[in-house]
């Protein structure tokens, strides 16, 4: 599917789901520039790989917290929150499928 349309999120549970695919892939880009630059390769036009720098474990562990917060008391929360996250893992998959064929 060409430029695939991110999927309906339907409560506010999902959203913080998606939320953790989208905030989690910072720490991704974080690993993926320390990899590069440990085999010598530059790195100067990748910095939106890691969009919060020093702040980045900071903001991390306080979106845990609020999603700790909002998933601690019920079962349907957590099931809604994984649902957002594979929305956005499945919405990040159908993008990297359209890129290879290009």
């Amino acid at each position: 599917m060409l430029n695939p349309v991110f999927p309906t999120i339907e409560t506010r549970a999902e959203a913080l789901g998606a939320f953790y695919v989208l905030e989690g892939s910072t720490l991704g880009g974080r690993k993926i520039l320390q990899a590069l630059k440990s085999q010598g390769l530059s790195t100067d036009d990748l910095h939106f790989l890691d969009p919060y720098g020093h702040d980045a474990g900071v903001n991390w562990r306080m979106f845990l917290r609020v999603l700790e917060r909002e998933t601690a008391l019920r079962q349907t929360t957590m099931n809604e929150c994984v649902s957002g996250a594979i929305k956005a893992f499945s919405f990040a998959a159908a993008c990297l499928r359209d890129e290879r064929k290009n």
